[in-house]
């Protein structure tokens, strides 16, 4: 089910969802028998505390609450193992942040990240 999941998905939603069947939890949605959405976590940066969510929706059934009902079933479980769940994104994803309200999680932090590509990598 969840290769037919991952060949329905485009390759760029693939990587930037990094959601993986080997993670420490894997939740889905289905819809007439189909994995149609699906969210995993593992523990951020070797910390078993924080579990970093990742998140996929097929995109015909986005907006169709699919991905709502993973990240709340995810973080309530995240919460049970006594973990703190923790939902990134890009602040330019409109989509990511509406999911992540939707789901009843709320802005914590940002933070910049400064490309290897960037001038400001530069010596002189």
């Amino acid at each position: 089910m969840f290769a037919q999941f991952e060949s329905s998905s485009l390759e760029q939603d693939l990587d930037d969802a990094f959601v993986e069947l080997d993670h420490w939890a894997v939740f889905g949605s289905l819809e007439q028998n189909r994995l149609v959405s699906a969210a995993s976590m593992y523990p951020w940066m070797g910390k078993a505390n924080l579990a970093d969510i990742g998140v996929l929706t097929l995109a015909p059934f986005r907006g169709q609450r699919h991905g709502r009902s993973v990240v709340r079933s995810i973080a309530q479980y995240a919460c049970q193992q006594g973990a703190q769940p923790q939902f990134r994104c890009r602040l330019d994803q409109q989509e990511s942040i509406a999911l992540a309200q939707a789901a009843g999680l709320t802005l914590f932090g940002t933070w910049e990240v400064i490309s290897p590509d960037s001038n400001e990598w530069e010596l002189e």
